[in-house]
């Protein structure tokens, strides 16, 4: 796997930002359970992406 660009980590970070912001709203909005648990599952994977892009910055 190649080393992302600066650029590249800092528009993967917005962009990781941006997906876990509409995955609230999407559990807030959705009544199926088995939906709500999908998107939260997702959800906590994000945060852990978005701490390994930072790492990868400095």
């Amino acid at each position: 796997m190649r080393a992302m660009a600066t650029e590249e980590l800092e528009a993967a970070i917005a962009s990781t930002a941006k997906k876990i912001h509409e995955l609230l709203e999407q559990i807030g909005a959705t009544s199926d359970p088995r939906e709500k648990r999908r998107l939260e599952r997702r959800l906590k994977e994000l945060p852990i992406l978005r701490l390994w892009q930072l790492g990868q910055i400095s």
